[in-house]
C-alpha cells in the first residue's frame, strides 16, 4: 500500500469509528467503482484514481493573479507582499482527478525582462504549499520598486502550464524620508478660506517624451491630478479616508502617456473634502504635496516636486455646506470660469493666459500638517453604472424633478439654461415629496450666454431623485447623466433563484453595500453621517464578503482602526472620522473582521497585524467588568454617555435615541464581550498562541457562569430583553450549559419556524443570519427573508425601495447598512456556499468549505457562481415535478466541500445517472442530513429533500 493510500485508509477508519460514535448510519452509494464506508476531510491527493486517460486531460492555466488582494495595484504599502493567484483546467475544464505538484514563480523590473526569460527580481520554485499564494520570495522590495511577474504550474502528469499573463505591481514610498516635495496651496493668511478648490500647476520643458513616468501624490484633502489639460487616470474624490488628524493616503499614478517633447503643464486641482471636518485637527484648507519621476530612453532620470516654484489660481468652484453630519452640502461652479485653460501649455505663461496666477504658498513647519504619508491601501474610486433620467418631471415654477430609477451613491453632470448670470440650485433626496435631504444642495452660475455645466468634482450624493431650481427651461434628457461611484473592488459572485421577492432581496442587498463604499470606508449612510460605524459593519459584511474581491478595502480600514486606537486600549465607534455613538459592539469590529477575512481569504497576516489591538481592547473591557457583567464607563472620549453603551440598535417598533445603561443592554454588552474574548481565543490558537488560547477561553467560561447566574430567568427560561436578541447573544457568549444552550435553540428554531419574522436590530438580526446558517436551517432564512409583511424585507419591497433603509418602518434614511446581514441569502443560503466552520488553519481560505443549499425550501431553482481565491464554486439546482431536486456543483482545484443536504432516509440521495463516479457519504439520522466529502470536480446528484 503507498503512502497516500495507507493515510487515506486509516483515516476512513478513524471517521467511522466517529460517525459510529455519533449514532450516525453509514451508506455505500454503488457507481463505477467502490465506494468506501465515509470519506473524511483530507487533502485532495496528487494522483488520479479514475476518469479519462491522462492525455486526454486539458493543461492546466494560471488565471487571476493579484497582489495585496488587487488587481496591478500602484503604490501599495508593503515590502513583502502577498501574491495570489487561481489555476484552473484550460477552457474550464473538470477538475476532477487534477493536480498541482510544482509551482514556479518569476519576476522582473521590466516586462521586456519576463519575455526574454531574464528576470532579474526573481526566479525559482515555491514551496509545495504555495499553490496559488505566497509572500514575495524575494528580498524586501524597496520604495519605487515596480515589479512585472508571471506563475505557471507543473499537473500530476508531470506537464507545465504556459507561464501566466503578466501582472504588475509597483511599491509606493514606505517612509518619510523617501519624500522630498513641499506641501503646497493656495496663497492667502496662515489658514485660509477652507472652502476653496484651488487649482495648482508648474510647467516643465522635457527634452524628450519620457519612456516612464510616475506620480505619488499625498492631498490633505481630495485632488485631482491633472497633465497637459486633461486629467490623468479615471478615479475620483481621491484619495480614500483617512484620520486627516494623524495621516493621509498617497496615489501614485502611471503618467508616461501624458508627457511629451517639449513644454508641459502639471497640475493639481485640490478639493478640501473632509479636512473640512471638525475632526481634521491639522489643517482646514486643501494642500497637497507630490513628487514626479520620470526616466528617458537615455537612462537619465529626473524627479520633480511640488515647492514654491508652483503657482496656484482660484478655480471654478467652491465648497458649500459645513461638512458635518446632516450638513455635507456640495460645491457652488461659476460656468464661466469653468472654461478657463488653466492647464494648457499653449497658454501656459503666456501673454494670451486669462487667469491671474500667484505663486504657490509652501507650508512647512508649524504650519504643515503634522500627519503621516502612507501608500493608499485600496482601490480608487470608480464611476460603475451610468444612470440616465428615467424622468424629468415639472416641481413647481422653475423647478425640475429629475428620477434615475433607484438610489446610488455619486457624482452628477448636468448641462443646463437659464436666465444669463441666474443661480440654479441643484438638490438631492433619497424620498419623493422632499427635494433635499441631509444638505445636499450645490448652486450652477450661468454665464453671460445663459448656459453652464455642473459636475461633481469634490462633492457627491446620495439619493434618487435630483430637483433642478431656478429656471424655467426644462432639463433635456440627454443633456443630464449621474453615475454610481464606489470603491473600484471587483463584483466576483453570481447568482440568481426563481423566487422573484428573494432574487429583489439579493440585488437590493448589493446595490446598498455599493452605496455605502465610497472612499475605502464602509459607512452607515452616504448622505446624513458618512461614518464608519463598527456596528453597522457586522450587518455590511454578509453581502460584500460573498459577493466582492473587497479584502482591501476592509484590510485598509481596519488599519485605520489600529491608528486610531488610544494608548490604554479604548477605541472609537466609528473610523476613520470619530463622531457617532456606539458601544462594545462597534469598537469589537477590530475582533470580528480580522477573523472573518482571513477565514475567508487564508492571509493569516490579518489575525497577526490584529492582534496587538485585540488583546488592548479586551484588558480595556475587563477594566470595566464587574462579576462578569459589562457596566458602562464612567466617562467615554469619543460620546456622550448615553450614546456610549448601546445594545441592539433599532430593533422593530423601535426609534433611534440615546440608551441609558438598562438591564437588557447590560446583558447584550457583556454577551458581545464574551462572544469577542471567544472569537479571540480562536485568533491565538491560529497563531500558535495556545497560553493566550487557553487564557482567554477560561476566563471567557468564568465571565459567562456569572453573567448566566445574574440574567438568567429560570421559571421564564429565558433571558431579559426583546425575544430573540437576548437568547441569540448569550448563545455567542456560551452562557449556560451545553444541555440547556441546545434546548433552547432548538425551542428557538420552532419559534422562527412558527413565526418567521425578524425580531432585532443590527445586531439581532446579524445573529439570526448567522445562527439559523450555522444549524443548517437555510430553509427557515428564506422563509424570514419571503415575510412581505412589516417588519420584514418584503415589506421593503411593497413601498417600491431600492435600497435598504435604516429602521423596519422605513422612516429614517432610505440607504443604510442595518439590514445587510441579508446579503448571505444568495451564495451562503439559496447556493449554501460559506467557509469551512472553526478555525482550523488548514480550512480557511476556503481550502474546505460547507455546502448547504436551501434546497428543503419552497424555492424552484437557484443558481450561481461564488467566488473563493482558487477558483469560483458553480452551484445550480432545480426542483422537478414531484419534488426530486437535480444538483450540479463544480468545485475548484485543490478544495474541498463538505456536502450536507437535508434527508430522512439514506436513499434520498444519489449520483445522477450517469455521473463520473459514486459519492461516497454517511448518512445523520439523528440531525436528518446527508453528507459527503466532495473533492475538485464537476459533481451531479439528484434526490428528494424532505418539505
Amino acid at each position: 500500500m503507498s503512502p497516500v493510500a495507507h493515510r487515506l485508509a486509516a483515516a476512513r477508519v478513524a471517521a467511522t469509528v466517529a460517525l459510529v460514535a455519533l449514532g450516525a448510519t453509514l451508506v455505500t452509494c454503488r457507481g463505477d467503482r467502490a465506494a468506501p464506508a465515509a470519506v473524511p476531510p483530507v487533502p485532495v491527493p496528487a494522483t488520479r484514481t479514475q476518469g479519462a486517460p491522462l492525455a486526454a486531460a486539458p493543461p492546466l492555466e494560471v488565471r487571476e493573479l493579484r497582489c495585496e488582494a488587487r488587481r496591478d495595484p500602484l503604490g501599495i504599502g508593503e515590502s513583502l507582499p502577498r501574491l495570489t493567484w487561481q489555476v484552473r483546467p484550460a477552457d474550464d475544464g473538470d477538475p476532477r482527478d487534477r493536480a498541482i505538484t510544482a509551482t514556479e514563480l518569476r519576476a522582473a523590473a521590466t516586462r521586456e525582462r519576463l519575455w526574454t526569460d531574464a528576470a532579474d527580481l526573481w526566479h525559482g520554485a515555491l514551496p509545495t504549499a504555495d499553490a496559488d499564494a505566497c509572500l514575495w520570495p524575494g528580498p524586501p522590495l524597496a520604495s519605487r520598486a515596480e515589479v512585472h511577474w508571471q506563475v505557471r504550474v507543473r499537473d500530476e502528469a508531470g506537464r507545465w502550464s504556459d507561464w501566466s499573463a503578466p501582472a504588475r505591481f509597483t511599491v509606493g514610498l514606505l517612509a518619510e524620508s523617501d519624500w522630498s516635495a513641499d506641501w503646497i496651496g493656495a496663497p492667502g493668511a496662515d489658514r485660509p478660506e477652507r472652502d476653496l478648490a484651488p487649482w495648482l500647476r508648474t510647467t516643465i520643458d522635457l527634452p524628450a517624451a519620457p519612456i516612464a513616468a510616475r506620480a505619488f501624490v499625498a492631498s490633505f484633502g481630495w485632488h485631482e491630478l491633472w497633465i497637459n489639460g486633461a486629467p490623468v487616470g479615471d478615479d475620483l474624490l481621491a484619495p480614500s479616508g483617512s484620520d486627516l488628524a494623524r495621516r493621509v493616503r498617497v496615489i501614485e499614478r502611471e503618467c508616461t502617456a501624458a508627457l511629451r517633447p517639449g513644454r508641459n503643464v502639471i497640475g493639481l486641482w485640490l478639493g478640501a473634502g473632509w479636512a473640512r471636518h471638525a475632526a481634521a485637527a491639522a489643517a482646514s484648507h486643501p494642500l497637497a504635496c507630490a513628487e514626479f519621476d520620470l526616466l528617458f530612453a537615455d537612462g537619465q532620470r529626473l524627479r520633480l516636486r511640488t515647492d514654491e516654484r508652483w503657482e496656484a489660481a482660484t478655480s471654478d468652484r467652491t465648497a458649500r455646506g459645513s461638512f458635518e453630519i446632516g450638513d455635507y452640502g456640495g460645491e457652488r461652479v461659476d460656468a464661466a470660469r469653468s472654461r478657463l485653460p488653466w492647464c494648457d501649455p499653449a497658454v501656459a505663461g503666456s501673454a494670451d493666459d486669462p487667469i491671474d496666477w500667484q505663486p504657490a504658498r509652501r507650508f512647512a513647519g508649524a504650519l504643515a500638517p503634522d500627519v503621516a504619508r502612507i501608500p493608499e491601501p485600496c482601490e480608487p474610486n470608480r464611476r460603475i453604472a451610468e444612470l440616465a433620467p428615467r424622468a424629468i418631471d415639472a416641481a413647481g415654477p422653475a423647478a425640475w424633478r429629475i428620477d434615475f430609477g433607484r438610489c446610488f451613491t455619486g457624482v452628477v453632470r448636468a448641462a443646463l439654461r437659464g436666465e444669463p448670470g441666474a443661480t440654479l440650485t441643484l438638490s438631492m433626496s433619497d424620498r419623493t415629496g422632499i427635494a433635499e435631504v441631509a444638505g445636499q444642495s450645490s448652486e450652477l452660475v450661468l454665464d453671460a450666454r445663459g448656459e453652464g455645466t455642473f459636475e461633481h468634482r469634490f462633492s457627491y450624493v446620495a439619493g434618487r431623485w435630483l430637483t433642478v431650481t431656478g429656471t424655467s427651461s426644462a432639463p433635456r434628457t440627454d443633456d443630464v447623466r449621474a453615475w454610481a461611484v464606489r470603491t473600484g473592488f471587483d463584483r466576483t459572485s453570481e447568482f440568481a433563484c426563481g423566487d422573484p421577492q428573494l432574487q429583489a432581496i439579493h440585488d437590493i442587498a448589493c446595490a446598498t453595500f455599493e452605496c455605502l463604499a465610497l472612499g475605502g470606508v464602509p459607512v452607515d449612510c452616504p448622505h446624513r453621517e458618512r461614518l464608519g460605524y463598527g456596528g453597522d459593519a457586522h450587518a455590511t459584511l454578509g453581502t460584500a464578503l460573498p459577493h466582492y474581491e473587497a479584502t482591501a478595502f476592509f484590510a485598509g480600514w481596519l488599519d485605520e482602526w489600529r491608528a486610531a486606537q488610544a494608548a490604554d486600549g479604548d477605541l472609537p465607534f466609528t473610523v476613520p472620522v470619530p463622531g457617532g455613538g456606539g458601544g462594545p459592539a462597534w469598537s469589537g469590529i477590530v475582533v470580528t473582521l480580522p477573523f472573518e477575512l482571513w477565514r475567508r481569504s487564508g492571509d493569516r497576516r490579518h489575525l497577526d497585524r490584529a492582534w496587538p489591538s485585540i488583546e488592548r481592547w479586551l484588558a480595556w473591557l475587563d477594566r470595566h467588568v464587574d462579576d462578569g457583567v459589562l457596566e458602562p464607563p464612567a466617562s467615554s472620549r469619543f460620546a456622550p454617555l448615553d450614546q456610549a453603551f448601546l445594545g441592539d440598535w433599532l430593533p422593530p417598533g423601535s426609534v433611534p435615541a440615546p440608551m441609558p445603561p438598562s438591564e437588557p443592554t447590560r446583558l447584550f454588552n457583556s454577551c458581545y464581550r464574551l462572544g469577542a474574548m471567544r472569537t479571540a481565543a480562536a485568533i491565538a490558537a491560529a497563531r500558535g498562541d495556545a497560553e493566550s488560547a487557553t487564557r482567554l477561553a477560561e476566563h471567557a467560561a468564568r465571565d459567562g457562569a456569572a453573567l448566566h447566574a445574574r440574567f438568567f430567568r429560570e421559571p421564564q427560561r429565558r433571558y431579559p430583553g426583546r425575544r430573540d436578541t437576548p437568547f441569540l447573544m448569550a448563545r455567542h457568549a456560551g452562557l449556560g450549559t451545553p444541555e440547556l444552550r441546545a434546548e433552547l435553540h432548538a425551542e428557538w428554531l420552532d419559534r422562527v419556524a412558527a413565526d418567521p419574522q425578524p425580531t432585532g436590530g443590527i445586531h439581532g438580526t446579524w445573529r439570526t443570519v448567522t445562527e439559523l446558517l450555522d444549524a443548517g436551517r437555510p430553509d427557515l432564512l428564506v422563509r424570514l427573508a419571503q415575510r412581505r409583511e412589516p417588519p420584514g424585507y418584503g415589506s421593503f419591497l411593497a413601498q417600491g425601495l431600492t435600497t435598504f433603509p435604516e429602521d423596519w418602518d422605513a422612516r429614517l434614511s432610505l440607504i443604510h447598512a442595518c439590514w445587510l446581514s441579508i446579503g448571505v441569502l444568495g451564495p451562503e443560503a439559496l447556493l449554501g456556499v460559506r467557509p469551512a466552520a472553526g478555525s482550523d488553519p488548514a480550512a480557511v481560505g476556503f481550502r474546505r468549505f460547507t455546502l448547504a443549499p436551501a434546497v428543503a425550501s419552497d424555492v424552484p431553482w437557484a443558481r450561481g457562481r461564488v467566488a473563493t481565491p482558487h477558483g469560483p464554486v458553480a452551484v445550480d439546482w432545480r426542483r422537478a415535478d414531484g419534488g426530486t431536486v437535480a444538483l450540479d456543483v463544480v468545485v475548484p482545484l485543490g478544495t474541498q466541500a463538505e456536502l450536507l443536504l437535508p434527508a430522512t432516509a439514506a436513499g434520498d440521495w444519489s449520483a445522477a445517472p450517469g455521473a463520473r463516479a459514486a459519492i461516497d457519504h454517511a448518512f445523520d439520522a439523528a440531525g436528518r442530513r446527508w453528507r459527503a466529502i466532495l473533492t475538485a470536480g464537476r459533481h451531479s446528484l439528484v434526490g428528494t429533500p424532505p418539505r
